[in-house]
């Protein structure tokens, strides 16, 4: 098991999130206090860093969707950096790559047939 890890910075209107490791319980509690700074003021953009996640399950994916909505109502806009494998067949699977602009490697729609 791969422990999680979070930093967060924020410059300017940009604030990036990188998370390492499993992405969800018990390991989320380790990041949820970096990703809810996003919330006291969210910026117009957040980049997020998935290229080092191992493994991201539903808690991972909820926090995740949890970042886009509170960005995204403030017409704000949520991307992707990096894309591990496990990260992109979770969009993939749930159907939820289309909400992050993906730069990077694997994004959900080569990631079909990689076997994740």
């Amino acid at each position: 098991m791969n422990f999680s890890r979070c930093t967060f910075v924020k410059a300017a209107d940009t604030a990036i999130l990188t998370l390492v490791g499993d992405v969800d319980i018990p390991e989320i509690d380790a990041v949820v206090t970096d990703v809810e700074r996003i919330f006291i003021d969210p910026p117009s953009r957040v980049v997020l860093d998935l290229g080092a996640v191992s493994f991201i399950g539903s808690r991972g994916l909820s926090m995740l969707l949890a970042v886009y909505d509170a960005v995204t109502l403030r017409g704000g806009h949520v991307e992707v950096m990096d894309l591990s494998r496990p990260a992109a067949r979770l969009f993939e699977i749930t159907g939820t790559g289309h909400l992050f602009h993906t730069t990077g490697s694997f994004p959900p729609t080569e990631q079909a047939g990689r076997g994740a």
